[in-house]
């Protein structure tokens, strides 16, 4: 609330100071939050563009270890978004936690079933993975939906689990 119904700098800027989170996961909140609160298309362009700001500066901290550049990481997540829209917003948000981890999340248990067939095929075949993945498997789940005794014999060859054979004949 601090960042996003605030113009002042110095309500915006301590913000992040007693938050129990990393500033990736404040970012990611702020992200989710923000369309909901800044309805003009200009500031919430401007308040993106602080965003985008602070993630290059994150990246530089991630790839050199330059931790200085936190300072400007925080400072344009703050105050950068807080001033990003011409005046304050009156109207009651109901502020939620970020749902990216979450699809991130489920996202990854979906494939991992692809994943764990492209790992047998690969083994079986003595190929990568990602080859396995983007040549064999396609085929594979055609034989597995249009024949159901060559796709046993497979099925035993690869030594794949009921849940993966379920998986191949799905779709």
């Amino acid at each position: 609330m601090k960042i996003l119904k605030s113009t002042d700098v110095n309500v915006a800027k301590g913000a992040f100071d007693n938050v129990d989170e990393d500033l990736e996961k404040c970012m990611l909140w702020l992200d989710e939050n923000m369309p909901k609160e800044y309805t003009k298309p200009e500031d919430l362009a401007n308040a993106y563009e602080m965003m985008s700001r602070a993630s290059v500066f994150s990246g530089r901290i991630r790839r050199w270890q330059h931790w200085r550049f936190l300072v400007y990481v925080n400072d344009l997540l703050t105050v950068g978004v807080a001033l990003a829209k011409k005046e304050k917003y009156h109207q009651v948000v109901q502020y939620k936690p970020t749902m990216k981890l979450l699809k991130i999340w489920q996202a990854n248990q979906r494939y991992l079933k692809r994943k764990s067939i492209a790992a047998k095929i690969a083994e079986k075949t003595h190929t990568s993975s990602k080859v396995a993945l983007q040549d064999t498997l396609p085929y594979l789940k055609v034989v597995f939906k249009r024949n159901k005794e060559q796709s046993s014999h497979l099925a035993g060859f690869l030594k794949l689990e009921k849940e993966e054979v379920d998986w191949l004949r799905e779709k």
